[in-house]
């Protein structure tokens, strides 16, 4: 990102731009997340959620995704989606195991992990710019609910339990995680 300035991780670097961007941003009186909405009003925003599945073991996973492959949903939280099986790779990318489900404002890739015996989801649903300018609140607002609609059918279709009412967090032995999106409270800038 900066490598003239600091000759170490990329990690490094960005903080230190974040850094200043936050001072710059501070100095107008408006905050990181005021230079995030502008962002979002000039080319949409994207809104993201996990679905973890923890398994016994990782064949469980393919079990999972044969399954899937064998019978896609043709929607998820109301939206149109097409399967893509990524076996057999997908826009220049090499073969992997997973699935992709996209559509119009829409997107699923579920795959298992390397790691562990889980089989993991991410969900993305956007919006357009032309929406976040005429009311972000809600757009937001709206895309949290795409989400959370996406994560409900997807686990369903996984043939995950539900997490019990009342607690926001699954049964150990469910194995989803949920996620929250909306992210902290907005927080005036000082002076403001």
């Amino acid at each position: 990102m900066a490598p003239e300035l600091v000759r170490d991780k990329d990690g490094i670097s960005a903080a230190l731009l974040v850094t200043e961007l936050a001072a710059l941003e501070r100095h107008g009186g408006r905050t990181l997340l005021d230079r995030l909405d502008d962002l979002a009003r000039e080319i949409g925003l994207a809104a993201t959620r996990p679905l973890t599945v923890r398994l016994s073991a990782p064949a469980e996973a393919r079990d999972i995704l044969s399954r899937l492959r064998a019978d896609p949903p043709g929607r998820l939280a109301g939206h149109a989606v097409a399967a893509v099986d990524l076996n057999d790779g997908w826009h220049g990318l090499p073969p992997t195991e997973g699935i992709v489900l996209h559509g119009d404002g829409v997107r699923a890739v579920v795959r298992p992990s390397g790691t562990e015996p889980k089989l993991k989801a991410y969900l993305e649903a956007t919006a357009s710019a032309d929406q976040c300018r005429r009311d972000l609140t809600a757009t937001r607002e709206q895309l949290a609910g795409v989400l959370e609609r996406m994560h409900d059918e997807l686990a369903r279709r996984l043939q995950v339990p539900a997490h019990p009412q009342g607690t926001g967090m699954p049964p150990r032995t469910a194995g989803v995680t949920p996620r929250r999106t909306g992210g902290p409270p907005r927080r005036p800038a000082p002076g403001r």
